[in-house]
């Protein structure tokens, strides 16, 4: 906020006839000019006097007026304030902020003083017509800047100082988003209506659509595109700008924002004119672009702030440009103050700003000191002390990858004890004292702990570190950690006890000479001379499964392989895999076993059968040659063996042939039968097995045919109809006579029949209570 508007009325003081004329620099023989502006900048500028009393008229007044390079008078007052050698000062106000005609213009001005002289400079009287009447004139050029600020000496009334409110805090930093090292900027877009306040110099953008306005915007940038017709229209046939940028001051709304300036253009009719734009005809399309906190994070860097509060800062003449902030120990008689901040104000009568303190000054007591400084850095006579401040709070915060430490620091109460961290040898941090494990070892230096970088050559005490580090080793080295990487790298630990993991879940542990592993599928336990892997448990005697078979009177593990060569078990299950079919060799819970070799003879008949003399193309036996045998629960396979003779005799062609067919019992129903008075009616009659045609004939008159087990023929599947069944096998032959006539010696002859009951090695089976596919089988 700039200076209140005041104004002065021309006076024509150039146009006064005069006595006297002064031209001179200073004035040193009339009004002795003290002090005279370099230029007068915007806000409150100094001219200095003290007139000679001895030549002027007893209370006369000084006439004072100031041009600007466009003739408008600019204001002045003269404050009710002596200096020390009695000279005044005029505080001349000159404006560079405004957008009407009221702004000074930038160039050549002009001062002039006129006062009544009662005699002359050599002591003359003046002449009578020029007796009380303003009779000496002095004029002198000034250059006009209104776009720099002033920089005159800064003097506050010595009844109206500006007054000072401190406290202290902790602030925390927040981080904002970066990309390749710059702020990430927001950028959104809106459609607005652009309005100046008529009576003030309020500017707005009032939202019409697009995106809402948001307190962050504050200190951004409104970038617009003036495609609409602002008003009032420039005249003399001028065009309005088509662009705009202008800075954000204030988030009234989601709908308003206010801006520094208005919209304005130079006017070429008249030498330095403005015109200004009050509000525009319809809609302009703007871009606002602002940092956006929406992502700022937190940190952990704190710092001891003073909040300062200054109020009354206007002085008479001159312009606070900056703030001089100087601080200084009370525990330090002989400190000088230390300046720690210089901040920018703006020429405002109250104004408030934040002021770092460093982190050595923190919970001690403080002078602070402010001094107030114009644009070139001059400072006020008037300073504000404030006494007896502590801050508290603040830390030490080192961040980002460029920091470096190459010397060493304590971590502790004090120098030289705690933990020493050092930037020697590529850097390190051990204990302090810790003169390596050669020394901790032997006793000849205390226990510690050192972490090393290992990219230097670190030598600590007689012992050499070149590999990646950490070490801990106690008083005498009883007991020690140490890991390292030089030379493929190694990892030595010794202690009495140690504890690895979770009780819960895993863990490896070592006490009293006992190590004890456990994890969910294995636990060594030799403190109880057992160690579990899965579902066994291993002791010194025996391999056991942790599962038990229990009855009324006994509990004993499923299965247990004892060092004594015993084999116990309640339910033991051996399979075999054939194409991707799992098959049982052993079983103790059906009772099976499955080997080659098993088997059980069920049929040995040597005598055989015969068929002599007879034509007949059926199949032929006795009751020699019925068999009942009982098939036994597993059994699968039938082993055949028997040899077959045939005879042509006096016939032209005969077929030979034998044939093996089982049966089964039944009541009549079809229900098998469960009554053995009642095997008396048989069905269901099977062939099992029929020899190939055999034919002999007058050029081969014998023939002869032999089955056996080592034959695939000699090797019979048991229907599963029959199987655990009590049954009939029935073997019998044929001698067909094809042409010519059987004699005596027409005949086919087979003998030596043997049946063994067995299964096929590997084969599924029931166990009388699943049907198969039911029965369990391994795991993949």
């Amino acid at each position: 906020m700039g200076l209140p508007l005041k104004i002065k009325s021309k006076q024509n003081l150039s146009k006064y006839r005069v006595l006297v004329e002064d031209s001179s620099a200073t004035s040193d023989e009339y009004f002795s000019i003290v002090e005279f502006p370099e230029y007068l900048g915007e806000g409150k500028n100094l001219l200095r006097i003290k007139t000679n009393p001895n030549i002027f008229e007893p209370n006369t007044q000084i006439f004072i007026e100031v041009l600007d390079p466009n003739g408008t008078p600019v204001y002045w007052e003269i404050p009710n304030h002596r200096e020390n050698d009695n000279s005044r000062l005029i505080s001349i106000w000159v404006y560079g902020d405004r957008t009407d005609r009221y702004n000074n213009g930038k160039g050549i001005g002009e001062i002039i003083l006129l006062g009544t002289l009662s005699t002359t400079s050599d002591g003359n009287q003046v002449p009578t017509d020029f007796k009380k009447i303003p009779n000496v004139r002095w004029r002198r050029k000034v250059s006009f800047a209104p776009n720099k600020p002033s920089n005159g000496k800064i003097v506050f009334k010595s009844d109206s100082l500006p007054k000072l409110a401190l406290s202290s805090s902790v602030d925390t930093f927040t981080n904002k988003i970066v990309s390749n090292n710059q702020l990430v900027r927001e950028i959104t877009g809106s459609s607005v209506y652009y309005k100046k306040s008529t009576f003030g110099d309020t500017v707005s953008l009032e939202r019409d659509g697009g995106a809402n306005f948001n307190s962050e915007m504050v200190g951004g940038t409104v970038y617009g595109n003036l495609s609409t017709t602002l008003f009032p229209r420039l005249g003399g046939g001028q065009s309005q700008p088509t662009t705009f940028t202008a800075s954000i001051t204030n988030v009234v709304s989601n709908q308003i924002l206010r801006i520094q300036n208005p919209l304005t253009q130079s006017d070429n009719r008249t030498n330095g004119s403005i015109h200004t734009y009050e509000y525009s005809d319809g809609t302009i399309n703007v871009n606002v672009e602002y940092y956006s906190t929406a992502s700022d994070t937190q940190t952990q860097n704190q710092i001891a702030v003073a909040n300062i509060t200054l109020t009354n800062l206007d002085p008479i003449v001159g312009r606070v440009h900056s703030v001089n902030t100087l601080l200084k120990s009370q525990g330090l008689t002989s400190a000088e103050f230390q300046l720690i901040s210089n901040n920018r104000v703006e020429p405002t009568s109250s104004v408030s700003f934040k002021v770092p303190i460093p982190t050595e000054q923190l919970n001690d007591p403080k002078t602070l000191k402010l001094q107030f400084l114009n644009v070139d850095g001059v400072k006020s006579e008037t300073e504000l002390i404030q006494s007896d401040v502590v801050f508290t709070g603040g830390n030490v915060y080192i961040a980002g990858d460029q920091s470096l430490i190459t010397g060493s620091f304590h971590i502790g109460n004090s120098i030289g004890t705690g933990i020493e961290m050092s930037g020697h040898s590529s850097g390190y941090l051990k204990s302090v004292g810790y003169q390596g494990m050669t020394s901790a070892s032997l006793g000849k230096g205390p226990g510690g702990f050192l972490i090393w970088s290992g990219s230097g050559n670190l030598q600590v005490g007689v012992d050499q570190y070149p590999g990646v580090g950490m070490e801990m080793v106690s008083a005498g080295g009883s007991s020690s950690f140490f890991f390292t990487t030089a030379g493929g790298g190694n990892l030595k630990v010794i202690t009495d006890d140690f504890f690895i993991g979770t009780e819960a879940t895993q863990f490896i542990s070592g006490s009293n000479g006992n190590i004890e592993i456990s994890s969910s599928f294995f636990h060594l336990n030799p403190k109880d001379s057992e160690a579990i892997i899965g579902g066994f448990v291993i002791t010194p005697t025996a391999i056991s499964s942790s599962q038990f078979e229990t009855s009324a009177s006994v509990s004993v593990p499923k299965l247990a392989l004892k060092a004594n060569g015993q084999i116990t078990g309640s339910d033991i299950l051996v399979q075999r895999v054939i194409e991707n079919t799992f098959y049982t060799l052993f079983d103790t819970k059906a009772g099976i076993i499955d080997a080659r070799n098993n088997g059980r003879q069920l049929v040995s008949y040597y005598d055989g059968i015969s068929v002599v003399g007879i034509d007949t193309s059926t199949y032929v036996s006795s009751s020699d040659t019925i068999f009942p045998i009982h098939l036994l629960p597993g059994e699968n396979r039938l082993l055949l063996a028997f040899s077959i003779l045939g005879s042509c005799g006096g016939a032209t062609s005969v077929s030979h042939g034998a044939k093996i067919s089982i049966l089964t019992a039944f009541t009549g129903s079809s229900s098998p039968a469960t009554n053995s008075g009642s095997f008396d009616n048989w069905q269901n009659l099977t062939d099992l097995y029929t020899t190939p045609s055999m034919p002999s004939s007058t050029l081969n008159p014998f023939r002869s045919f032999v089955v056996s087990p080592n034959l695939t023929a000699g090797q019979i599947t048991i229907p599963s109809a029959y199987q655990g069944r009590y049954c009939l096998i029935k073997l019998s032959a044929t001698c067909n006579v094809l042409s010519g006539t059987a004699d005596s010696n027409t005949s086919t002859l087979v003998r030596g029949f043997s049946l063994v009951a067995t299964r096929n090695f590997a084969s599924k089976y029931s166990d009388g209570s699943a049907t198969i596919g039911d029965i369990p089988e391994l795991p993949e």
